[in-house]
């Protein structure tokens, strides 16, 4: 029960606005050139409104799109206006303007705008949440992957806590790549982790994208330092061996130094120090990337202490 209390916590969570940088999203697009890293199920949660819709004119002062279809929130009417210049007059350095080329199809995640009064006339006025973060330009042919990830998404941020757990758990063996990334990220976030995982973890390694081997290997890392790794382990905990030789391999010989550097990171959680020791000090000495280097000798250095 109180496992059960706490996930419930952390699925609020995200259904709720942070104080500071959520309302500003709101009220204008100033907070929003300094947005959190959301994953895609925790931007599903916290926008009010998800439309998928048709670009009318984006040379206005505001952009007018059509509404094709409602994904979550009850929109005005089915032509809304969204608030993006202040975005960016404000956006950091070097990023570029966001822009609504006219016929363009697009999944936007809105919250209304509170930088006008929010008189009846105004009722129709929305600001993308997160700026452009808060916009998917959509395939113009076919079905798109994450269109029909945000539509499951949405079903599952309106579950219970421990259903959504569970229908988490269930997208990190995805084909879909969107939800497969939402589910690993929001899993790790919620510390949702069991020995059950390791299995489909073990297969997510062998994908040929670099950020879903770098999100696999995550929470690899936070399984390694949850579980032991004693006797009398149960069938599925003892993958968690099998894991950790998979782990090693990918440090010493993956393409990518960003997964050898989170293998390593991954490893450093293995709690039986004289198993990962030897490979840390030849990685610490002779991986080509120094990121990695310095993860390895980070990681003897806390085992020395």
């Amino acid at each position: 029960m109180k496992v059960i209390l706490a996930l419930a916590v952390l699925l609020a969570s995200a259904a709720t606005t942070t104080p500071a940088a959520d309302r500003s999203a709101g009220a204008g697009i100033t907070g929003d050139a300094t947005r959190d890293d959301l994953n895609l199920f925790q931007m599903v949660a916290r926008s009010q409104v998800i439309v998928d819709v048709r670009i009318l004119s984006g040379s206005l002062r505001y952009a007018l799109v059509e509404i094709q279809e409602t994904l979550k929130g009850s929109p005005e009417s089915d032509r809304l206006r969204v608030a993006f210049r202040e975005f960016n007059w404000n956006r950091p350095k070097g990023e570029p303007p966001i822009e609504f080329p006219d016929g363009q199809r697009e999944i936007l995640f809105l919250v209304p705008y509170t930088g006008v009064k929010r008189t009846e006339k105004n009722r129709d006025l929305y600001a993308l949440y997160r700026g452009e973060a808060g916009r998917v330009i959509l395939a113009a042919e076919g079905s798109d992957p994450v269109a029909e990830a945000i539509r499951r998404l949405v079903r599952i941020a309106a579950l219970d806590a421990a259903a959504q757990v569970a229908a988490l758990k269930e997208l990190i063996g995805s084909p879909n790549t969107a939800l497969r990334g939402a589910g690993l990220r929001e899993v790790a976030r919620l510390r949702a982790v069991d020995p059950s995982l390791y299995a489909v973890l073990t297969t997510v390694l062998s994908s040929s994208e670099t950020g879903a081997r770098v999100d696999a290997l995550g929470l690899v890392r936070l399984m390694f330092g949850t579980f032991g790794t004693g006797e009398g382990m149960l069938p599925e905990e003892q993958q968690g061996r099998i894991a950790l030789v998979r782990v090693m391999e990918m440090a010493r010989n993956d393409r990518a130094a960003a997964v050898r550097r989170a293998a390593v990171v991954a490893m450093a959680a293995w709690p039986q120090r004289d198993e990962i020791d030897p490979d840390l000090r030849n990685l610490a000495a002779q991986d080509p990337d120094q990121t990695v280097r310095y993860e390895a000798q980070r990681a003897l250095l806390d085992s020395d202490r």
